[in-house]
């Protein structure tokens, strides 16, 4: 536990300042640097780009389908 505490606090596994990037942690989803902030991706994990995508295409589908006014 001390090591993902660790690891989430270097600011050479944050990339762009938001995007979470450390190989030696095989989770999917960890804590952002503030806790209370929430979870992020581990985008050094494949299935995070995976699921970015999906969140992606599914948002653009449901405004490119939602009825405008």
């Amino acid at each position: 536990m001390k090591d993902q505490v660790n690891w989430q606090k270097d600011p050479n596994n944050w990339k762009y300042i938001f995007f979470y990037y450390n190989p030696e942690v095989s989770r999917l989803m960890v804590s952002k640097k503030s806790e209370w902030a929430g979870i992020t991706f581990n985008y050094a994990n494949k299935m995070a780009w995976v699921w970015t995508v999906v969140i992606f295409l599914l948002i653009s589908l449901l405004i490119y389908f939602l009825p405008s006014q």
